[in-house]
């Protein structure tokens, strides 16, 4: 009997150590972007803005709190660690209708290594604008001129144990701004872990790492991003909670919280809140339905009296055989 109670305490030692470490580190996750950077004075002074604007619909909905998640064809921009993930073949693309008439086009394509714990990811990722009128004063115009930006990115994740994911990329831009441009280049890092517990994982990343961009004669940091997060998975799956921290080089603190319901078994119910926007209430909602393995998205972010952002995408899975 005696050995029996030692064994219970024993037991009892090891589940109190592992919830501790668990929620070590989850703390850690909480206040690594605040050790990082601390709080920035300036908001989205950093170039390159569009880089901090990858994800789809299904991202944009839950406020953008996916980094714990990472489980589509979006992580290759948000978590690479995720393409060890997910299974078969993906290719995506989404459409961001954004203010001013200003556009963001995505397209996304995953492989899953059948013979090995392994993914690679590409995208492509295209930021435009309508033309811009050029003047010499205020009522003479002369011509128009166009900018964008875009970006090429190539990631790789792998299973490094059967608890954690590591992922990286590489990521070449150009800006073009009129005659003048600018190109360079960075990279990401990512990790997703599976705490143990029913639906748990955690994930990490940091983006946008690298010299920074000279653009014509001034040399600009790139906007890194440092996130934290987690996701819950419930009701067998079919209920996804997920939160996230955001911090970067030239923005405060964000928090983001979102909700991702699977009804009627191809129904995705979709909805999110975030404390990052200046302008409007930053709740953010969607949905996608799954025919076939033809998944098709939808969100909607309202920005106050500047408008709305609707986001479009769709997504084609080829499954391997079971």
């Amino acid at each position: 009997m005696k050995i029996k109670f030692e064994m219970i305490n024993d037991n009892f030692a090891i589940c109190n150590e592992f919830s501790a470490t668990l929620m070590k580190g989850i703390l850690l996750l909480l206040l690594l972007p605040c050790i990082a950077f601390g709080q920035s004075k300036y908001i989205a002074t950093a170039p390159l803005q569009f880089l901090k604007m990858g994800g789809g619909p299904r991202q944009e909905a839950m406020a953008g709190a996916y980094v714990g998640l990472a489980d589509d064809e979006n992580a290759v921009l948000l978590n690479p660690a995720g393409l060890a993930n997910i299974k078969g073949k993906r290719l995506g693309m989404f459409h961001k209708a954004g203010l001013a008439g200003i556009g963001l086009e995505s397209i996304s394509y995953t492989h899953h290594f059948e013979e090995s714990p392994a993914g690679f990811g590409a995208n492509l990722l295209f930021l435009h604008s309508p033309k811009i009128a050029r003047t010499i004063d205020t009522t003479s115009k002369v011509d128009d001129f166009s900018c964008y930006d875009v970006a090429l990115t190539l990631g790789y994740g792998r299973e490094v144990s059967p608890d954690l994911l590591l992922g990286s990329t590489l990521r070449l831009i150009r800006e073009k701004l009129d005659d003048k441009s600018a190109n360079t280049a960075c990279f990401d890092l990512g990790l997703l872990f599976d705490t143990g517990l029913p639906g748990l994982s955690l994930g990490m990343g940091l983006s946008n790492i690298g010299k920074g961009i000279k653009f014509i004669s001034k040399n600009e940091d790139l906007p890194i991003t440092l996130r934290g997060g987690a996701s819950l998975k419930l009701l067998e799956n079919t209920l996804i909670i997920s939160s996230q921290i955001d911090k970067s080089i030239d923005s405060p603190i964000i928090a983001r919280l979102g909700i991702e319901h699977k009804v009627l078994d191809k129904l995705y119910l979709r909805a999110g809140y975030s404390n990052g926007q200046d302008i409007g209430s930053g709740i953010s909602l969607g949905m996608g339905i799954n025919i076939r393995n033809i998944l098709a998205d939808i969100s909607f972010s309202p920005y106050g009296d500047l408008g709305n952002i609707t986001n479009l995408s769709l997504c084609f899975s080829f499954l391997p055989e079971e």
